[in-house]
């Protein structure tokens, strides 16, 4: 989803090119998606394609909604930014699964995988980003 947003904004604003991708990488390093990323491939390369595929999948939708609830996606985009830079904060978001991935996310060999459990789906999921009006996975009533 990060990308997706990343994506959106450098085809939106791409003057802003330099400050999108230095919040971008601040953002995964902080939230460990690199180390994230590097368990999956040592402990489950085979769900990787899924994963992508699922993200992918969801691209479309995601930017299509972005597109039609901005008014003015460098400002959206800033928002974004700051809200990554310094309201994202996964282990008071979702602490459950910031528990579950400490591990992977710090670079300490796991010996089995995470067991995998679907969110639960209500609703049209809230505001995609806190602090905006953006919601892109609307769900028909």
């Amino acid at each position: 989803m990060g990308g997706t947003i990343r994506d959106w904004c450098l085809k939106r604003s791409p003057d802003d090119r330099t400050v999108i991708e230095r919040s971008f990488a601040a953002w995964q390093a902080a939230s460990g998606v690199p180390q994230l990323e590097a368990y999956l491939r040592a402990t489950a390369p085979d769900m990787l394609p899924h994963l992508r595929g699922l993200a992918e999948a969801r691209r479309a939708q995601t930017e299509a909604a972005l597109d039609a609830d901005s008014s003015s996606p460098r400002d959206d985009c800033r928002a974004i930014q700051a809200h990554l830079t310094a309201y994202a904060n996964l282990a008071q978001l979702y602490p459950a699964d910031d528990q579950r991935t400490s591990g992977p996310r710090q670079g300490v060999p796991v010996t089995a995988p995470a067991p995998q459990t679907a969110p639960p789906v209500s609703g049209d999921g809230g505001p995609f980003i806190t602090g905006t009006g953006l919601s892109p996975f609307r769900r028909p009533s």
